[in-house]
């Protein structure tokens, strides 16, 4: 008996090759949507495919193409089935099936003796049954060039290597080995982004469900998915309870953590191979570039460990170097560390620290070990003079005595503030648009105004830690909103965090949204109804972008009142589909009603409003429009 999976939307159609296929002693399992065929196919591991003709697409691709493309389905067994017995005019053709060079093409799918024989014909020459595996993956041209960096993880261990890649910014895969388990990290500008591994039980779906986000059942059904695609794209075709707002944290919480569990291999090998082909074939986290060495370092080394690889320094002074504020978005440093590096400034020795804390000892010298390893502590052999903070002094610098005036101190620590809780984007200042040279501009800029050095002479008591803080946010921000590829999940991350957005959000789309408020703003609304259209052609399935579409349609001109009120209703009328209660749909539609004289469903609209959200300003100001 052979597995045969069916696809074929029409239900008499199935039902009939499914009868016809279980008198013939084979097994049958039958898909509607694309979805439940792409999920079949790889979770029952089918001897052959049934394929209707018309089937619908998915993505813009035939489902019998996505078939193919896998390394296995070119010697699927592939029949397509077309409808000619349903009338001349329900049948695809030919033609729509020659992407994929089916097996069988059989114009009248009710001849299923036909359709039988050929089967059997095309599962004797199969080799056996095909196997749902991933088409060539994207970082497979970076392995096979040589790598520019070999050696064993004892001659070089990982820490090292890590930190090595990182400050020379490189892009590639970084590929550990140990005897036959290998696992691959992928590296941009030096950072972690993602995770892929050999080994069993690793894998991001058994991360899941360790983690009690994902049944067994599911993931399982998520781990058979995986050989179709990127892990996301693998768990929407699954179905399964992660959504996609859950995904982004999941994935960088995965990739952290086995970047830090690299860290306990001894023994193997490691090769780097340079490239960066990978970008559009996995799944990018953002994480700090440094914070797994120092994951991976506290959870396996104890602090007896760390004193060893510190031996000799215990009479020493640690001070932070001049590097430090600029690495401290890549350190991943908590709140707690970040005070604990505060106090390294080279006026007590690293036994008086240590000696301070004594139910810190493995925190303050795991620290103390890491920000060694990236070069942003030393250890100076004597005290630094007094009033000297952080790092060698310098012998002409003047001395801080004049008192900062209130209101600038005011206005600092209220900048701080905005920096340190709002988005990258506040951090900087900028707008969703802004470009690369743009967030060059506005770092230097913020990076200046909040930095010690630009208050010579003044008491900044009580701001110091405040003005770490705030670096460490704006070099985040530059290094996330620098680099296209990062800027772009990470929009995508605030509008998912948002819970403003229905659909998937699609960051492009976001950016004309903003382009089109500011067009808004300045009275420009032709140009804020073309960043609209073109937010909708990116993302037609998100109806928070039609009321602002309908508005500048309505408020655009120079065409007739009637025929922008009736292009406005119309964009209205879509967004009301996507959501029924959409409370701004129903705004607009009750204002561009009023305006053409259509006071009854404008009413009716505004009392409903006002039902569910009562006190809502617009809902009232237009209300009393209504009122003679």
């Amino acid at each position: 008996m052979k597995a045969i999976l069916v696809v074929e939307h029409h239900a008499a159609t199935a039902e009939s090759l499914r009868q016809a296929l279980l008198r013939a002693g084979h097994g049958v399992r039958c898909a509607r949507t694309p979805h439940e065929a792409l999920a079949l196919y790889a979770s029952e591991r089918p001897d052959a495919v049934v394929l209707a003709a018309d089937f619908p697409r998915h993505e813009g691709k035939s489902l019998g193409a996505l078939l193919r493309g896998m390394s296995e389905g070119r010697s699927l067994p592939l029949l397509a089935v077309d409808k000619a017995h349903l009338g001349p005019s329900r049948a695809a053709g030919v033609r729509a099936v020659l992407e994929f060079r089916p097996d069988g093409y059989f114009p009248d799918g009710s001849r299923t003796d036909d359709i039988l024989a050929r089967l059997k014909a095309a599962l004797g020459r199969s080799a056996g049954p095909s196997q749902p595996t991933a088409a060539r993956p994207a970082w497979a041209q970076t392995l096979e060039r040589p790598p520019v960096q070999a050696t064993s993880l004892e001659k070089d261990p990982l820490p090292e290597v890590l930190h090595g890649l990182w400050r020379l910014r490189r892009d590639g895969v970084l590929v550990v080995a140990t005897g036959a388990e290998v696992r691959r990290l992928f590296l941009l500008e030096g950072a972690p982004v993602a995770f892929d591994t050999d080994v069993p039980g690793e894998d991001f779906a058994s991360h899941l469900e360790r983690a009690g986000l994902m049944p067994q059942a599911e993931a399982r059904r998520l781990a058979a998915m995986r050989g179709l695609g990127p892990w996301k794209l693998a768990l929407q075709l699954a179905g399964g309870p992660l959504g996609a707002e859950a995904f982004q944290p999941a994935w960088a919480g995965y990739v952290r953590a086995m970047a830090a569990s690299l860290l306990r291999l001894r023994g193997g090998q490691c090769a780097f191979y340079a490239g960066a082909e990978f970008r559009e074939g996995v799944d990018l986290a953002l994480l700090p570039a440094l914070a797994p060495v120092l994951d991976g370092a506290r959870r396996l080394m104890t602090a007896r460990d760390f004193a060893a690889a510190l031996k000799g320094l215990g009479k020493r002074y640690p001070h932070r170097t001049p590097e430090f504020a600029g690495d401290l978005p890549a350190l991943g440093l908590d709140v707690e560390d970040v005070k604990f590096a505060l106090q390294l400034n080279g006026h007590a020795t690293t036994r008086e620290l240590l000696a301070g804390a004594p139910g810190e000892l493995h925190r303050r010298w795991s620290l103390l070990w890491f920000l060694r390893l990236t070069g942003d502590v030393a250890f100076a052999p004597a005290a630094f003079p007094a009033g000297d903070v952080g790092g060698p002094p310098a012998p002409a610098a003047p001395r801080r005595h004049k008192q900062l005036k209130p209101e600038l101190a005011a206005e600092l620590r209220e900048g701080a503030l905005q920096v340190i809780t709002g988005s990258y984007f506040h951090a900087l200042g900028l707008g969703l648009g802004a470009d690369t040279a743009e967030v060059e501009r506005a770092y230097a800029e913020r990076v200046q105004r909040f930095h010690p050095d630009s208050y010579p002479d003044q008491d900044l008591s009580g701001l110091e830690d405040l003005f770490l803080t705030v670096q460490e946010r704006l070099g985040a921000a530059r290094r996330v909103l620098g680099s296209p590829e990062k800027r772009r999940a990470y929009l995508a991350h605030l509008v998912t965090r948002s819970g403003l957005r229905t659909a998937e959000p699609v960051p492009e789309a976001e950016v004309e949204l903003w382009r089109g408020h500011g067009a808004m703003l300045r009275g420009d609304w032709a140009a804020a109804r073309r960043a609209f259209d073109l937010a909708l052609a990116l993302n037609p399935r998100e109806p928070a972008y039609y009321p602002l579409a309908a508005w500048a349609t309505w408020m655009a001109g120079p065409r007739p009142v009637r025929e922008r009120g009736v292009a406005a209703l119309a964009l209205l009328k879509k967004a009301l589909a996507l959501d029924p209660e959409l409370p701004r749909a129903h705004l607009v539609a009750a204002v561009v009603e009023l305006e053409l004289g259509e006071t009854v469903p404008a009413r009716a609209r505004l009392e409903r409003l006002l039902l569910s959200r009562p006190g809502w300003a617009p809902a009232l100001a237009a209300w009393e429009a209504l009122s003679p």
